[in-house]
């Protein structure tokens, strides 16, 4: 994505379809899982796993867990106290300005 100013500024949230996890090796299952949490927390938070610091051990761990992508992602935002999109951008303000610039291009 290309910045107001000129800038190119690579996001998590540019290309839903990428997944950090795709060159890692994980089984079938822990990759799809994962992929279900990322679209989560990119939807909650704005960030996902790979944003949050997390590694192919950290995945794995947190997917032995055994809970929904649901599930884990309430209780990963609760444990780190991440700070929602609604929070963050209650009015949306900065994606109506966004989707704005878009259009403009």
């Amino acid at each position: 994505m290309i910045s107001p100013f000129g800038i190119e500024i690579e996001c998590a949230m540019s290309d839903r379809t990428a997944s950090p996890w795709e060159g890692i090796y994980l089984p079938r299952a822990c990759l799809a899982w994962v992929k279900e949490v990322d679209l989560i927390m990119l939807e909650e938070f704005c960030i996902d796993l790979s944003d949050a610091g997390a590694d192919r051990a950290d995945v794995l761990r947190y997917w032995k867990f055994d809970q929904s992508p649901d599930e884990f992602v309430a209780w990963f935002g609760e444990k780190y106290d991440l700070i929602t999109r609604d929070q963050w951008d209650p009015f949306c303000a900065f994606r109506r300005r966004l989707d704005s610039y878009k259009r403009m291009l």
